[in-house]
């Protein structure tokens, strides 16, 4: 399953739920402290979908 995500002028973030973790923890090694998420489909699948990125942030 992939999930996108993406900053102001640039391309998605896309990936596994794994990848997306991945590239939320280096945004906190790079000291942003805090993100704003807008997931696409904005549905109850979108947030399904993104869980389980959120479950694995919640393993360290």
């Amino acid at each position: 399953q992939t999930v996108s995500i993406q900053s102001p002028g640039e391309e998605p973030l896309q990936g596994t739920p794994d990848e997306i973790a991945d590239a939320l923890r280096a945004f906190a090694r790079a000291g942003i402290d805090e993100a704003q998420v807008w997931l696409a489909p904005n549905t109850l699948a979108g947030i399904e979908a993104f869980a389980p990125a959120l479950a694995n942030l919640g393993q360290e």
